[in-house]
Formats: C-alpha cells, structure tokens, sequence
C-alpha cells in the first residue's frame, strides 16, 4: 500500500493547499465587498455569490480527507485509550467502517448529481450564472479522497502491528 497511500497523501495535501488559499481568498473578497461599495460605490456583488458557492465548500470537503490522515478529526481519546488493546481495535474499526459506508454512498450519490447537472445543462441561479457542475463537483472530489483515507486508515488498523493509540 506504500505507493498507492504516497499518492493518495500528495493529492490529499494538494487539496488541504487548496483549501487554505481558499480561506485567504474568502477574506480577500469578504473586504472587497464593502471596499467597493463604500469606497467605489460599485459593489462587486459578485464576491458574496464566489465565496458561498466555491471557497466556502471547498474548505470544507477539500481539508477532510487531509485532517483524517493526520488525526485531527474530533475522536474520543480519552475513552478509546482506557479500552483493552482488542476492544480498542473493535471500536476504532467501527469508527472507521461506519463513516466509510456513509461516504461510499456520499461520494457515489454526489456524482450521480454531478453527471446530471452535465447532462441537463444546469446553471446556478446566483449572479453569475455558471454551469452548476462547476459548484458541484467540489464534493464528491473531497469526499471520495475521504472515503479512500477511511478505507486505508481500516485495513491499517487490522493489518498494522504497531499500535495506532494517541496521546
């Protein structure tokens, strides 16, 4: 899996990047707004619909899988580490199998959408109209990155001989 996992963490960090310029550029254009309305007295009404309909999910679906891989995922610690070494592996498994099933069905239903929005042509309805599969994408890009990390993070679990244990 070392090979496979290398890449799947290169695409997993070139992703959280994207994310972290999208929160840069969602300052940027949250002041650009009034500047140019206040200052200009053109509003650039346009920054509000780019920040909801791109940078805001993209910082949300593109840093998931990146945030999973280096643990930084809300997790009960203080629980799991007071667990036998065999009940720890149960209940790990659970968190990470759950959680995979639920993203398989996201990441395939999302697409599912996507292909539609191709298909039928659809557009946003906000002030730029731009093809909805634009906004759409996004998702299931971050959530099938996920749904791979989940099932890696698994089979370690069961095939790792060292212990995955924090703190």
């Amino acid at each position: 899996m070392g090979k496979i996992e290398n890449a799947l963490y290169f695409v997993e960090t070139w992703l959280h990047r994207i994310s972290q310029l999208s929160i840069v550029l969602m300052m940027v254009g949250m002041n650009i707004l009034p500047i140019s309305r206040y200052i200009f007295r053109k509003p650039m009404s346009w920054t509000y619909d780019v920040v909801e309909m791109y940078l805001m999910v993209i910082v949300v679906f593109f840093s998931m899988s990146y945030l999973m891989a280096q643990k930084k995922h809300v997790n009960m610690d203080l629980i799991m580490n007071k667990l036998p070494p065999k009940w720890y592996k149960i209940v790990a498994g659970i968190n990470y199998l759950l959680p995979f099933l639920l993203f398989l069905f996201i990441s395939l239903e999302s697409t599912k959408v996507v292909i539609e929005s191709v298909v039928m042509g659809y557009v946003t309805s906000a002030s730029i109209a731009v093809p909805l599969y634009t906004v759409l994408i996004i998702v299931p890009i971050g959530v099938i990155v996920l749904t791979v990390r989940l099932l890696f993070e698994f089979l370690r679990l069961f095939t790792s001989t060292e212990p995955e244990r924090k703190g």
